[in-house]
C-alpha cells in the first residue's frame, strides 16, 4: 500500500508539471483549466486513500504544535536519559565514596572512570573457580572472528528463570542461561558500578534504543541501559578486547613454536592452560628469531628453548620421554592477564588443527587443559581435506565407491586412496575434528551420497560401520576421543605402552610399606558393601556400640598408597589417568588390577592394610566433635561374606531372617548402621544439605540376549548407609587436613549468588522428611542456581548440596587419584616426615584432576547417551512404547526449542512447541503419547553419536 501511495504521488506530480508547462502564452486557456481541474480532482479522488494508508502505518496520528513537541521530547530525554543516570550516579558515587577519597574538584564521571581504570586486569587461579556473579565478563561467540565478550549486569531473580542480564558492547540486553557462556572473566566489573544500570520502561513507552524486551511466561517487559552508563562500564571490556587482538599475531606465533616442542608421534598431549599462558611470557619472540636466522641452528634454537621450558616451567617440554605425567609448576599465589588469557582462547580457536581445544570447565567456564595433536595427523587431516577441496574427481570416485559398495556383504578390501578419507570421516564423526572447513567439506562429501538426508554425525559414524573402520557391536564413539587416550583405540601409542608396563609383570615389592606403624582393628567386624559386579573394593564398615546412645564409627579404606612410591612410573600414570573409567562396555582402570587385588578390602582372613577414620558419636544430641576424630594407619581382615547392596536391603526390609548365631550378630550390626547413617544424614540436612527423592542417571545392563536394558537409579536403605559412611569419611578427612594444615585434594559446590533463596530453603526443608523429598522437577531447577561441584586445592569451602565444609574424598583411592593424593599425605604426615606433596604440587595436580573430571564425566554420558538413544529410536520404529515421561530443563532457545529430560531414558532432548501456545516453565512434566490418535509428537530426528533427539509438537 505505501508503494501505492508513492506511485500515486508521482502521477500528480507529473501533472502538475505538464499543466505548468503548457500554461505558457498563446494556449488554449479553457482546454488548461480542464486538465488542472482534472488533476485537482484525481489529487482529492486519493487524498482519503494516502491518509487511510498512512495512519496503518504510524497509527494515529495526532498534531501538536512545535512547542508542545519540543516540551514532550524534553520529557521524554529526562525520563529516558537524565533521570536513569542521575539514578546510577548518585548510587556509585555513594558507593566509590565508601571505598576511595574522592577529589571535590573532580565532576562525577571523572571519578567513575579512574575508578574503572583502577580494575585489576590479573587474576590468581582460585579466582577463576569463583561463582557465577554481577560483574563477570562472559564470552558468547566460539567465532574467532567475532567478538563476543558481554557483561553479567543481572542475577536471575525467579526460580522459573534463571537466565542472567547480560549487556554486549552495543548496550544491548539477552537473557541466558550460565550454559550458554563459553569463556568466563570472574569479577571483572565492581558490583556497585552496576547499580541501577538497568532500568524498567513505564508500560506505554517505548524502550529507547539500548535496550530489550525480555519475553518469560506472564508476557513481556521493556528494558533499556542508559547509554551513558553503558559508556563508562562497557570500556574496560571493549578495552580487553581490543588489547587481546592486538598481541593476537604475536600469540599465534608462540602457540605454533610451542606446538612443535612438545608435540610427538607418541599421540596427543595435555598441557595446562595456565602452564601454556606461562610458556608463552616466557618466550620471546625476538630473541628467538635471532637465534634461528643461521639455518645450521634451528634444530639447536629450538631444542634450547625446549630445556629452558622444562627448567623453568615444567617438564611437559622436556624432550624425555617418561610414562604417564609428571607434575607441574603452578604457584598459588600466581596471577594471570585476562588481556593474554583471552588472546590465548582466540588464538586457540585459530589453530583449531594444532589443538583439541572444544572442552571447556563446567566449574571455572575456562579450558582448563589444552590437548596438542600430533603433527602428522594433522598433516594427515589437512592434506585430505585440500585433496577434497581442490580435485572433485576424488570425491566423485569416493563417492561411487562408496554408491556401489554400501550395503554389500562382500566388501573389498578399502583401496589406499580412500583410507585417508574414511579416517577423515571417522575423526569429525566421533568429534575429534572442530575445524568449520573439514566439517563443510564432510558435508558436501555426504550430500553426495545422501542428498535427502541431514548430516549428522550418526549418518557419517553409520557409513563406518557399513565398511567396517568402526566395529558397532563392541565400542561406542568416546573410545576414539582424543581426550580420553583409551589404551587399545590406536589414538596414543604412549597410553597403549603405559598399559603394557601395566600388565606386564609384577610392579611392586609388595612387603614395602610406607607406613612406619599400624593399628591392629582385626578385631571388628568389616562389611564390604558394594554391587556384584564390582571391580574394586576400596570401602568398609564398622560400628561399636558403646551404650544406647553412643557409637563409635569406623570407615576404613583400601590403602594402595602404602605400596606405590609416590616418584615411581607407576603413580605417575594413575596421575596422568586420574579416574577409572566405567562405560557400558569397556572399564579402563586407573591402577593395574593386580594392586586391586592386593590392595582391595574384603578377603575373609587376609590382614589387609587400610586407611581407618574414625569418629565417636552421640545419637541422641546428633552431634559430631571432629575434634576427637582419628585417621591412622591400620590392618583389619575381618570381612563378613556377601553382603551385597540387594541383600542388605533386604535384611533392612526384614525380608531375610538369619539362618544363625553368627548372622543375628551380622544382621544387628547392619540395623545399627543403618540407625546411624539415618541419624548422619538428619545431621546434614540440618546444616544445609539437600537430599534427592529421585536420580537423573540410569544405569545399563546387557541381558542375556544381548538387549540392553535400561534402568532408573533409585535410592536404597543400603545406598543411605554406605553414602552416609563414606561421606562422613570424607569430612574427617577434609577437618584432619584443614586442622593440619596439610595440602589436600577438596571437593565444593558453591550456591551461586541469586535476589531470592527461596528455593534452597524450601528444598534443604523437603529434605527433612523422607517422605517428600525433592522431585526430579525440583532438582532439574535447583542445578539451574548452583556450581558444578569441582576439585579445589583451598581449605574451608562449603560443599553446599552435602551441607559441609571441607570435604576432601579420600574413600575410593583405586579409582580415584586425588584420594589416593590425600593418603600420601596423611601417611607421611603421621610418620612425622615431610610431606609428600607441597602445596603448588597439589594446586597443579587438582588443576588436572579436574580437568580430567570434567572430561571423562562427559564422555560417559555421551557413551550411555549413545546407546539409550538406539535404543530409544529401535522401540519407537518397533511402536513397543506407548509414552514417555518429559521434564523442561530450559527456557525457550531460538528456534522455538526447548530442552527437555527424557526420564525413561536419562538423555537430553530438544522439543519444539507450536508456536502460538505459551511455552512451559523449567520443572515442568509432561508426557509424549506415542499410539493412534493420542500421537502428540513425532520425533524428527535421532542422533546417537551426536547425542541428539528432535522432537516436534504436532
Amino acid at each position: 500500500m505505501l508503494r501505492l501511495v508513492r506511485n500515486d504521488f508521482k502521477k500528480e506530480v507529473l501533472l502538475i508539471r505538464r499543466y505548468s508547462e503548457k500554461s505558457q502564452p498563446h494556449t488554449n486557456q479553457e482546454k488548461d483549466e480542464k486538465e488542472l481541474q482534472d488533476v485537482i480532482s484525481s489529487i482529492r479522488k486519493n487524498f482519503k486513500k494516502r491518509k487511510q494508508v498512512l495512519a496503518e502505518l504510524r497509527g494515529n496520528v495526532e498534531v501538536k504544535t512545535l512547542d508542545e513537541i519540543e516540551e514532550e521530547a524534553d520529557r521524554r530525554y529526562h525520563q529516558r536519559f537524565i533521570k536513569p543516570s542521575l539514578k546510577w550516579k548518585n548510587k556509585i558515587t555513594k558507593s566509590i565514596s565508601e571505598t576511595m577519597t574522592i577529589d571535590p574538584t573532580k565532576r562525577t564521571f571523572q571519578v567513575l572512570k579512574e575508578s574503572l581504570d583502577q580494575i585489576p586486569t590479573n587474576l590468581a587461579i582460585n579466582e577463576f573457580f569463583s561463582p557465577l556473579d554481577l560483574g563477570d565478563v562472559v564470552e558468547l561467540s566460539t567465532s574467532l572472528n567475532q567478538s563476543g565478550l558481554a557483561l553479567i549486569v543481572e542475577l536471575p531473580s525467579k526460580e522459573d528463570d534463571p537466565r542472567y542480564t547480560v549487556m554486549n558492547r552495543l548496550g544491548e540486553l539477552s537473557y541466558l542461561e550460565k550454559s550458554h557462556f563459553k569463556f568466563r572473566i570472574p569479577q571483572f566489573i565492581p558490583k556497585d558500578r552496576l547499580q541501577n544500570l538497568i532500568y524498567k520502561v513505564p508500560e506505554g513507552e517505548d524502550a529507547e534504543d539500548y535496550g530489550s524486551i525480555k519475553p518469560d511466561s506472564s508476557g513481556f517487559t521493556k528494558y533499556a541501559v542508559n547509554p551513558n552508563a553503558r559508556s563508562f562500564i562497557m570500556k574496560p571490556v571493549l578495552d580487553i578486547t581490543n588489547e587481546a587482538w592486538k598481541i593476537l599475531q604475536e600469540i599465534s606465533r608462540k602457540l605454533e613454536i610451542i606446538h612443535k616442542l612438545i608435540q610427538n608421534d607418541s599421540g596427543p598431549k595435555e598441557v595446562s592452560v595456565f602452564v601454556l599462558v606461562k610458556a608463552l611470557d616466557f618466550i620471546n619472540l625476538k630473541k628467538f628469531k635471532e637465534s634461528i636466522e643461521n639455518t645450521d641452528l634451528i634444530d639447536y634454537a629450538y631444542e634450547n628453548l625446549r630445556t629452558q621450558l622444562a627448567e623453568k616451567i615444567g617438564k611437559e617440554f622436556s624432550d624425555k620421554s617418561f610414562l604417564g605425567k609428571s607434575i607441574g609448576k603452578i604457584s598459588t599465589h600466581e596471577e594471570f592477564s585476562v588481556v593474554k588469557f583471552y588472546a590465548v582462547i582466540l588464538a586457540l580457536r585459530k589453530q583449531s588443527m594444532l589443538w583439541s581445544n572444544s572442552y571447556s570447565s563446567k566449574s571455572s567456564l575456562i579450558p582448563l587443559t589444552i590437548t596438542a595433536l600430533p603433527l602428522h595427523y594433522t598433516k594427515k587431516l589437512a592434506g585430505t581435506s585440500d585433496l577434497l577441496k581442490f580435485d572433485h574427481r576424488v570425491a566423485d570416485e569416493f563417492s561411487d565407491f562408496v554408491d556401489i559398495y554400501y550395503g554389500s556383504k562382500n566388501l573389498p578390501v578399502i583401496p589406499p586412496k580412500y583410507t585417508d578419507i574414511f579416517y577423515l570421516l571417522k575423526e569429525y564423526a566421533i568429534g575429534n575434528v572442530k575445524d568449520p572447513k573439514i566439517e563443510t567439506i564432510v558435508s558436501l562429501l555426504m550430500k553426495k551420497q545422501f542428498p535427502d538426508q541431514d548430516v549428522t554425525r550418526s549418518l557419517v559414524y553409520q557409513l563406518l560401520v557399513e565398511f567396517r573402520i568402526i566395529q558397532q557391536d563392541s565400542t561406542n564413539p568416546t573410545h576414539f576421543s582424543t581426550k580420553l587416550c583409551i589404551p587399545g583405540k590406536q589414538v596414543s601409542t604412549k597410553a597403549d605402552l603405559e598399559q603394557q608396563y601395566y600388565d606386564s609383570t609384577d610392579l611392586l615389592d609388595f612387603s614395602y610399606d610406607l607406613a612406619r606403624k599400624r593399628t591392629d582393628l582385626t578385631h571388628l567386624d568389616v562389611f564390604c558393601i558394594d554391587s556384584e559386579s564390582a571391580h574394586e573394593i576400596d570401602d568398609g564398615v564398622s560400628l561399636e556400640k558403646i551404650d544406647e546412645e553412643n557409637y563409635k564409627l569406623y570407615i576404613h579404606v583400601a590403602d594402595p598408597s602404602s605400596f606405590i612410591k609416590r616418584d615411581s612410573s607407576l603413580f605417575n600414570i594413575s596421575y596422568e589417568r586420574s579416574f577409572t573409567i566405567y562405560q557400558p562396555e569397556l572399564i579402563s582402570a586407573m591402577l593395574p588390577s593386580r594392586i586391586s587385588d592386593i590392595a582391595g578390602l574384603g578377603k575373609n582372613g587376609r590382614k589387609t592394610r587400610a586407611i581407618t577414620f574414625s569418629v565417636p558419636l552421640n545419637i541422641k544430641d546428633g552431634k559430631i566433635d571432629f575434634r576427637a576424630s582419628k585417621v591412622e594407619a591400620s590392618y583389619i581382615s575381618k570381612f563378613p561374606h556377601g553382603y551385597f547392596y540387594s541383600k542388605v536391603d533386604k535384611i533392612l526390609d526384614k525380608q531375610i531372617k538369619p539362618s544363625s548365631d553368627v548372622e543375628y550378630c551380622e544382621f544387628t550390626q547392619l540395623f545399627e548402621m543403618y540407625k546411624v547413617g539415618e541419624a548422619l544424614r538428619l545431621m546434614r540436612v540440618k546444616n544445609g544439605g539437600i537430599i534427592f527423592g529421585e536420580s537423573i542417571g540410569v544405569q545399563l545392563k546387557t541381558t542375556e540376549n544381548d538387549d540392553l536394558e535400561i534402568s532408573q537409579q533409585e535410592p536404597t536403605k543400603s545406598n543411605l548407609l554406605v553414602s552416609e559412611f563414606m561421606i562422613l569419611a570424607n569430612r574427617i578427612s577434609g577437618e584432619y587436613l584443614a586442622k593440619n594444615n596439610i595440602p589436600g585434594v577438596y571437593k565444593v559446590m558453591h550456591k551461586l549468588p541469586l535476589f531470592n533463596e527461596n528455593i534452597f530453603h524450601r528444598l534443604n526443608q523437603l529434605s527433612l522428611s523422607s517422605d517428600h523429598y525433592p522431585r526430579l522437577s525440583e532438582i532439574v531447577k535447583l542445578f539451574k542456581f548452583i556450581s558444578a561441584a569441582n576439585y579445589s586445592a583451598k581449605s574451608n569451602q562449603s560443599h553446599f548440596m552435602l551441607g559441609c565444609i571441607n570435604y576432601a574424598p579420600s574413600t575410593s583411592p583405586l579409582r580415584r587419584v586425588g584420594d589416593l593424593i590425600n593418603h600420601y599425605q596423611f601417611h607421611t604426615f603421621l610418620n612425622e616426615e615431610n610431606l609428600a606433596f607441597s602445596n603448588n604440587e597439589v594446586l597443579s595436580m587438582v588443576l588436572h584432576i579436574e580437568s580430567k573430571n570434567d572430561i571423562i564425566r562427559k564422555t560417559n554420558l555421551e557413551a550411555t547417551s549413545y546407546y539409550t538413544i538406539n535404543k530409544l529410536k529401535r522401540l519407537i520404529g518397533t511402536k513397543e512404547i506407548k509414552e514417555l515421561d518429559l521434564i523442561i530443563s530450559s527456557k525457550i532457545l531460538d528456534g522455538g526449542y526447548v530442552f527437555a529430560i527424557i526420564k525413561n531414558f536419562g538423555i537430553m532432548s530438544k522439543l519444539k512447541f507450536d508456536t502460538n501456545k505459551a511455552p512451559p516453565n523449567i520443572g515442568d512434566e509432561m508426557k509424549i503419547k506415542l499410539i493412534n490418535e493420542d500421537y502428540n509428537f513425532e520425533f524428527i530426528e535421532f542422533d546417537p553419536v551426536g547425542n541428539s533427539v528432535l522432537i516436534k509438537e504436532l
